[in-house]
């Protein structure tokens, strides 16, 4: 059994803009002696300057969008890239990730950037950037959250002070290593 789908209707601008790029798109099939290749109208109507859809300059993700991939949603799809990434980064011997992002607006999540790093990154302070080791001193589990001023590790409840990585809660002894790394405008990078 289907079920017929509606559409919410085009707002007049939306209208406007469409009946834009049809015609722009009719002129360009007269121009080619009226005929327009598969490949060259999906070109005009997802790129023609100014008017195609992802050239409009209309927003496409996310809540005032059309649509909201899996990375705006949660982490679990850049949680799954990071893990893959970390087991092929162990079995080259290592190695560096220059870029990393994903579908959507490009981005990807702090915490799964931080998971292939194997890094919390902590503001202790506001402009206070401070890195430290994510798997925990006490049994080697992957810390999952920062609160309270503290990084929770889940496994145990070992938690460690965002400023300086020092056991505040054991039962870990032992602080969580600190990492090296550099502000560089909007973006924490690992030296």
């Amino acid at each position: 059994m289907s079920t017929a789908l509606t559409l919410p209707p085009l707002t007049p601008d939306e209208a406007a803009h469409s009946r834009r790029l049809s015609h722009r798109i009719w002129e360009e099939i007269d121009k080619c002696g009226g005929w327009l290749s598969f490949e060259r109208f999906m070109e005009m109507a997802l790129y023609e300057p100014g008017l195609g859809y992802y050239s409009a300059g209309a927003t496409k993700l996310g809540a005032g969008g059309d649509f909201v991939t899996a990375p705006e949603i949660s982490s679990l799809f850049s949680r799954c890239l990071a893990t893959q990434c970390s087991e092929i980064l162990r079995q080259v011997s290592g190695g560096s990730i220059l870029e990393l992002n994903v579908a959507g607006r490009g981005g990807v999540p702090p915490d799964a950037s931080a998971a292939v790093l194997n890094v919390t990154v902590t503001q202790p302070t506001a402009g206070d950037f401070k890195a430290f080791s994510a798997t925990c001193t006490h049994q080697g589990c992957k810390v999952k959250s920062v609160a309270d001023g503290n990084i929770v590790c889940p496994c145990h409840g070992s938690k460690f002070a965002i400023a300086d990585g020092s056991v505040t809660n054991g039962p870990a002894k032992s602080p969580l290593p600190e990492k090296t790394i550099s502000v560089d405008g909007d973006s924490i990078v690992l030296a």
